[in-house]
């Protein structure tokens, strides 16, 4: 008698190819190769094989499609398009403008447009035919105090910009093309006197933050969107995958509570009135897969995630919190920090979104879904076939189930206009209605 090997070789991160390895089904030990389903789109990975999914919602841009094939953005040559640039501050005096940008560089155009004897500070003036002024395009960003938590914002010159008007004519500094060498992504660029403040923000709707109290216990919260989750799928889990980028001296242990939010609007502008305001439900006390410094864990969000998935919402909204270092009235909330959760003296710290510990391991969801069985097709000879009543099917086609049994679950009505034979003939119950139509026949036979 022959066998059959099934070998899977599954990884949903970081490899892009995906083999199933079975019996060619000719008696042999001879496999087949089959392919299962993959999918991308600019903030998702999608793997599929035998009505099975796995969907990777990542916490931003992760694939940029870019000649005629997806690519993880860090091997897109450009990202214009991919990330919006934002203006903080727009004085239309100093124009930047982005050329494009890619994970390590940034092109822009600088342009003074404006009038020299506005800006005295910088600029030289003999007369209205003739000056020359002296204009910087500064680098900001921000670092943190990792034993008080306060935010430290840092900047540096990164190109002085020249502009000279001789006898009314612009000799110097007219669009003038600089090229910042490194990653532009997490940093904000000011050019000029009264400053064009500019950075790249990515457009995927999803919020991270954290909050604490006046005792300084804090916990993380975050809106994952879940519209990719196709209808009438089955969750079976959602594993919330988050870098650990420190934690403090101390007694770090694994214990966890989640609580989903039932707020689905909230942003990360979010305030503390805000916060206190919110309601939920769904609690459930995890563990951490992993409590080590700089390295990979996991939180259970299967609760959370589905419930908001069976109430139909966009979002997945939940927070969580150290079971030792519950968090009371919200203190403050931050945005411009990495994910926290313990108390004042034992904490973690987790990369978030916005990358603010710079070590570009994102957070990221995944979820693991079934396809929803078609419960009005005819599943071939010697089958059992449920028929969902839920699903109003209309039978149309006909079905030899052999010593399959025919039976009904669930609240709504179904319609027969085939022949069907089986071995048994469930009852639909009082809350189902099986018509039989015209062209209707089910032949019971003894098994």
């Amino acid at each position: 008698m022959g066998f059959v090997l099934i070998i899977i070789i599954f990884s949903i991160i970081f490899v892009d190819s995906y083999l199933v390895l079975a019996s060619n089904g000719n008696g042999n030990s001879e496999p087949t190769i089959i392919e299962p389903t993959i999918t991308k789109t600019a903030s998702t990975d999608r793997i599929c094989y035998d009505g099975k999914c796995t969907l990777t919602l990542w916490s931003g841009t992760k694939n940029v499609y870019e000649d005629g094939v997806w690519k993880r953005v860090e091997e897109a040559k450009s990202l214009k398009g991919a990330w919006n640039v934002v203006y903080l501050e727009n004085d239309s005096a100093f124009n930047i403008i982005v050329n494009d940008f890619n994970i390590s560089y940034m092109d822009m155009t600088l342009d003074f447009k404006g009038n020299p004897e506005d800006y005295l500070t910088f600029c030289q003036v003999t007369d209205e035919l003739n000056a020359k002024c002296d204009f910087k395009l500064d680098e900001k960003w921000e670092e943190h105090n990792e034993t008080t938590r306060e935010v430290i914002e840092k900047s540096q010159v990164k190109f002085q910009y020249k502009w000279e008007i001789k006898n009314g004519e612009i000799i110097k500094g007219d669009k003038v093309k600089f090229e910042y060498k490194g990653n532009p992504f997490g940093k904000e660029f000011k050019f000029g006197g009264n400053s064009t403040t500019i950075k790249l923000d990515d457009a995927y709707d999803m919020a991270d933050i954290y909050d604490y109290d006046t005792s300084i216990n804090s916990e993380s919260l975050m809106r994952w969107n879940i519209t990719s989750i196709p209808d009438s799928s089955i969750i079976e889990d959602a594993l919330l995958c988050l870098y650990i980028t420190t934690w403090t001296t101390g007694s770090p242990d694994d214990d966890v509570t989640i609580d989903r939010i039932l707020n689905q609007t909230w942003t990360e502008s979010v305030n503390c009135a805000g916060i206190d305001a919110f309601t939920y439900d769904s609690q459930t006390n995890k563990t951490l897969s992993s409590i080590t410094e700089e390295s990979w864990t996991t939180i259970d969000t299967t609760v959370q995630v589905k419930a908001d998935y069976d109430d139909n919402n966009d979002f997945a909204s939940f927070v969580f919190e150290d079971q030792d270092a519950h968090v009371g009235s919200c203190s403050n909330s931050m945005d411009t920090y990495s994910l926290t959760m313990g108390s004042a003296s034992n904490y973690f710290t987790f990369e978030d979104r916005e990358n603010h510990d710079g070590t570009g391991n994102l957070p990221y969801l995944n979820i693991t879904y079934s396809e929803a069985p078609d419960t009005c097709t005819c599943p071939g000879l010697n089958e059992d076939w449920e028929i969902d009543m839920s699903d109003y099917c209309n039978i149309t086609t006909d079905c030899d189930l052999g010593t399959g049994y025919l039976d009904f679950t669930g609240t709504g009505a179904t319609r027969c206009n085939a022949t069907i034979n089986t071995t048994n003939l469930g009852d639909p119950g009082s809350s189902g209605v099986l018509y039989m139509q015209d062209n209707c026949m089910i032949n019971v036979f003894s098994s």
